[in-house]
């Protein structure tokens, strides 16, 4: 996949291709080989981080090993690459405190846009199999999200949807930290996509 990627870049590039492009990406796959093949690019990568905890990582059966992710993000910074971080809040074992620290790991390292995502069920998957497990409600809107479980109530989860309206209404200018976002009035709640923070 490596080289079949730094391929496709190489071609191109060769091809003096101009146009944007918007790569999803794992912050594993981001080593010195792949941003070299970047250069001279119009890029902007794409990461899904959806929390920095051990907990409720695991229980979505995403394992970030943090000081991976912090590197890539030092490396991206440092050579000026577009990028954004994608998160998710109503995660089993999350609270509000648990979100608001994942937010604010990532204003502290600047990343130009953090993008956070409701929890959504996927009828048969293992998650929603086990939301008893969890006690994970959903609401009754035409795509539903996990808006309480057993630990964050609604109104917890409406402070998380305050937060993703206010990451929304500054991206690209995002305050240094999770607290300064809390005086951003971000307006409605972020639209929700099917794929954003579905498991």
């Amino acid at each position: 996949k490596g080289d079949h990627a730094l391929g496709v870049l190489a071609a191109l590039k060769a091809a003096g291709y101009r146009g944007h492009l918007s790569l999803q990406c794992r912050f594993e796959s981001l080593d010195a080989a792949f941003l070299d093949a970047l250069d001279g690019l119009d890029v902007t990568l794409e990461l899904g981080l959806q929390t920095i905890h051990l907990s409720e990582g695991r229980a979505v059966q995403r394992f970030n090993r943090l000081e991976v992710v912090d590197r890539a993000l030092a490396d991206l910074r440092g050579r000026g690459i577009d990028h954004e971080v994608s998160l998710i809040y109503g995660l089993p074992e999350q609270t509000l405190a648990s979100f608001r620290a994942t937010v604010d790991w990532c204003l502290r390292r600047r990343v130009p846009r953090v993008r956070a995502f409701p929890l959504m069920l996927l009828r048969g998957t293992p998650l929603e199999q086990a939301r008893a497990t969890w006690a994970l409600e959903e609401d009754e809107q035409p795509i539903p999200a996990v808006v309480s479980s057993s630990t964050f109530d609604r109104a917890d989860h409406a402070a998380m949807v305050r937060l993703a309206a206010a990451l929304r209404a500054t991206e690209d200018r995002h305050p240094p930290c999770v607290e300064a976002l809390d005086a951003v009035d971000g307006g409605a709640p972020p639209s929700r996509s099917p794929a954003g923070g579905a498991w």
